[in-house]
């Protein structure tokens, strides 16, 4: 890549601001956990509370960076070549996410095999087919993280396809209603469908979408609704912006902990996700240049590189239940680093070479 850094308005620039981006959520995740694992270890306290909201922000602003990025991606390719491949960007897709899960997928087998861990053989083919958020058995610590993985492979294998069969405006449409209609999807899967609040509908496809939509539509809006991606970057551009989504995203996570679950499923995953969308437009190029300074921080921006193996690892180590490393701070946090960095040099970097045009980029870049 030969663009230069300047003010994060390159392309250099604005893989930082993202990756940094990515680096937050991991920090929210990684950060909660361990506080829980080492101030409440067996659950039941006010760290614990917190820990939940927190942990869920994390992922809310993994679910919009990705439906942002993925759009952008396949746009690309539509304004390129006339259509989208579907194989192609299946084959992308498997490249970077199914190698270091089934790695750890591997690892986690072996300890249940042992005792170690317990894991059911339900729970680890749910996992390994990307349905573990529509298996009522499943809820082990130890992979239970994989059910937003199973959210994001879900809207893989949808919103391709829309963008492929509809226009684009049609697709954007879409993401609107997907928006406008997540809070009364999530209402009236509590009503139909009787199952525990907490264990099971903050995890289903539906009723979480709304953030991948929305990160959606920040990539379909320059094209299809100008006018409204004209209003909302000038304002993403004021510092001030930015400040009120992080001050109502901590207003979120007290009244999550005050108000608990049906506050989340009515009201607070959607106001998470919006504002979750607000940052994520300020670390465009379009967007504010001091978030996108901020968030191009070397240190946010590593977190972010290896952020997809911290997410896979971080949950055997920062574990509230007793176990014999669970609570030892900082050793879990490093610990759970060390298999990070390991896993993406040497199974995220290995099968990304493999993705077509990766060679060529990597030359390009050096």
């Amino acid at each position: 890549m030969t663009a230069t850094r300047d003010a994060g308005t390159t392309a250099h620039a604005r893989l930082r601001s993202l990756d940094g981006l990515r680096g937050v959520a991991i920090l929210l995740v990684v950060g909660a956990h361990a506080a829980s694992a080492a101030l409440d270890p067996g659950g039941g306290g006010l760290v614990s509370a917190v820990d939940r909201p927190l942990g869920q922000l994390g992922v809310t602003v993994f679910f919009v960076l990705s439906g942002y990025l993925i759009t952008g991606i396949l746009t690309r390719e539509q304004d390129r070549t006339g259509t989208v491949s579907i194989r192609a960007f299946y084959l992308r897709r498997t490249l970077r996410i199914w190698p270091a899960l089934y790695v750890f997928l591997g690892a986690m087998g072996v300890l249940a095999l042992v005792g170690v861990v317990a894991i059911s053989g339900t729970e680890m083919l749910a996992a390994a087919t990307y349905v573990y958020n529509y298996v009522p058995s499943a809820d082990s610590w130890w992979i239970g993280h994989t059910w937003s993985l199973a959210v994001e492979e879900q809207y893989y294998l949808l919103w391709p396809l829309a963008l492929l069969l509809l226009t684009r405006r049609r697709a954007a449409w879409v993401a609107v209603g997907v928006v406008v209609l997540s809070p009364a999807l999530r209402l009236g899967t509590v009503l139909v469908v009787p199952t525990d609040l907490e264990g099971q509908v903050p995890f289903y496809f539906h009723t979480r979408a709304d953030a991948l939509a929305l990160g959606s539509l920040l990539a379909l809006a320059p094209s299809t609704f100008p006018r409204a991606w004209t209003f909302l970057v000038a304002r993403a551009r004021r510092p001030s912006t930015t400040v009120t989504a992080v001050v109502l995203l901590l207003a979120h996570v007290a009244a999550s902990v005050w108000l608990g679950i049906p506050y989340e499923l009515a009201v607070g995953y959607s106001l998470t996700a919006a504002c979750a969308a607000v940052v994520l437009l300020a670390a465009t190029p379009d967007g504010s240049p001091l978030v996108q300074r901020a968030l191009a921080a070397r240190p946010l921006v590593l977190a972010g590189l290896v952020s997809f193996s911290w997410y896979l690892w971080q949950q055997v180590f920062l574990t509230p239940l007793n176990t014999t490393w669970s609570g030892v701070f900082p050793l879990n946090v490093l610990c759970s680093l060390l298999l990070a960095v390991l896993s993406y040099r040497l199974v995220e970097k290995t099968f990304l070479r493999l993705k077509p045009g990766a060679r060529k980029a990597e030359r390009v870049a050096r």
